[in-house]
């Protein structure tokens, strides 16, 4: 009589499937191995089996997968959820919340919800270890007029400065600078414009931190330059193109000379665009 059926635990009876399923060796010696009957070992690989086939079969579309009940804290997390992981805007969460659970709601309650969350994510980031960030960018966004006090982790693009403020001088850039000091802040750089609030805070707060510019104010620059010389070389082609037209109907030998002159002129200002 075998005995081992009762006494084999969930592992040994997967290993038990997994070698009748692999054949390298007679059912009667693995059942043998295991102390158990071969009735027993086959119901242990129809088991295994069934579970492989149950893995891999495919569901279909219509099955139902789940039932999800949906509370009104549910539904506040599925808000959030669309605003902040999705970027949606409050009309998108209208929308979606009506196409998916059909459920109306208004913009006022989206906003409710947002900004009764807000001190609860700021409690949340007050607490964050920002010492491991090594290259930081700090800037100045505006929302309606009013400046918005921004800071980024280069390599991961945490945002961990996000403060809408009445006004931008260093005064305000360096209370922040300072709560974030405390939190951990001390980057090898700063990537920043030159913004006169921004550089007086870190003067305050990290005078010795390295500093760079960004990309951005230096490509608009070299647009900008690259936008006059443009300008300046169609006013030229259309000035000598004026000239020109007047030089043929002018009879006036002096009148001409006074002309010839002043094109010349604009040839020179026209070639040095060109360069």
């Amino acid at each position: 009589m075998h005995k081992g059926a009762q006494y084999l635990d969930s592992e040994k009876r997967k290993d038990l499937a997994i070698e009748l399923i692999q054949q390298k060796q007679t059912v009667t010696a693995i059942a043998e191995n295991y102390d158990v009957s071969r009735k027993f070992s086959y119901s242990q690989k129809e088991k295994a089996l069934a579970a492989i086939n149950d893995e891999f079969r495919k569901v279909p579309d219509n099955k139902v997968l789940f039932y999800l009940p949906v509370t009104k804290g549910w539904l506040f997390q599925f808000i959030l959820v669309l605003i902040f992981y999705c970027h949606s805007s409050i009309r998108g969460v209208i929308k979606a919340s009506k196409a998916l659970l059909d459920t109306d709601l208004s913009a006022g309650t989206i906003h409710n919800v947002v900004y009764e969350a807000t001190p609860i994510a700021q409690s949340i980031n007050e607490k964050q270890d920002l010492s491991a960030i090594k290259a930081a960018s700090i800037d100045e966004v505006f929302h309606h007029n009013n400046p918005v006090l921004t800071g980024v982790d280069n390599v991961s693009t945490y945002c961990f400065l996000l403060a809408m403020e009445n006004h931008r001088d260093g005064d305000t850039w360096a209370i922040h600078l300072l709560d974030l000091q405390k939190q951990g802040l001390n980057p090898d750089c700063f990537i920043v414009d030159d913004g006169s609030g921004l550089n007086d805070g870190l003067d305050f707060v990290f005078k010795n931190t390295s500093r760079y510019g960004d990309h951005f104010h230096g490509i608009k620059k070299f647009n900008d330059t690259k936008q006059y010389f443009r300008n300046r070389y169609k006013s030229a082609v259309s000035e000598t193109k004026n000239i020109s037209a007047r030089m043929e109907k002018a009879i006036d030998f002096i009148g001409i000379r006074k002309l010839a002159r002043k094109k010349l002129f604009t040839r020179r200002c026209l070639k040095r665009c060109l360069h």
